[in-house]
């Protein structure tokens, strides 16, 4: 279909009307800023043993990236777990290991102007990407709102977050139902 920008020429001209913010723009900000998103998991374990002890482990990568552009994160675990049984079956043992890193990365989503997701929609359409020497295009007199594109290239955020997790148990058969 036609752009915003072009079928707002055609009624200002067609009305003998200027567009006063026209600076020869015709950027859809929405298509600027989004792309299709895609996601991707990988996963690998082992499981094993004997009569008396068993073990597996396992680990898991998966990766997203935001249907927004600059937005995404990725998670790795891994998991260890083993039991073993000794004294005739009478003590038994086991122990575990969990753990986790993610990364986060975003876009700014703040307020009065300096949200990627509110920019997009309302930074004006009659404007360029970037100016001529190839710096994002800026005009606080045309719009509130910053140049989308310029928060996500220029703005962005990342987190890491990890997580450790240890767990141990022992269990003591006494006497037939009766454990410590």
């Amino acid at each position: 279909g036609e752009s915003a920008s072009r079928i707002a020429r055609a009624c200002a001209k067609q009305n003998n009307l200027t567009i006063p913010n026209d600076k020869g723009g015709n950027t859809n900000w929405a298509d600027e800023v989004q792309r299709t998103g895609f996601a991707h998991n990988h996963n690998l374990s082992i499981t094993g043993g004997n009569k008396s002890t068993t073990y597996n482990a396992s680990a898991n990568y998966i990766e997203r990236e935001g249907i927004i552009t600059g937005v995404g994160n990725n998670l790795f675990t891994a998991r260890t777990f083993i039991e073993t049984k000794t004294l005739k079956d009478r003590l038994t043992l086991s122990a575990g290991l969990n753990g986790n890193i993610r990364n986060e990365w975003g876009v700014p989503r703040g307020e009065q102007g300096a949200s990627v997701y509110n920019a997009m929609y309302y930074y004006s359409p009659f404007v360029t990407t970037r100016n001529n020497d190839g710096t994002w295009y800026k005009d606080m007199g045309i719009s509130q709102n910053f140049n989308p594109l310029a928060l996500i290239y220029e703005d962005q955020s990342r987190a890491t977050f990890k997580r450790i997790q240890a767990t141990g148990k022992a269990t003591l058969k006494l006497i037939d139902d009766l454990y410590l």
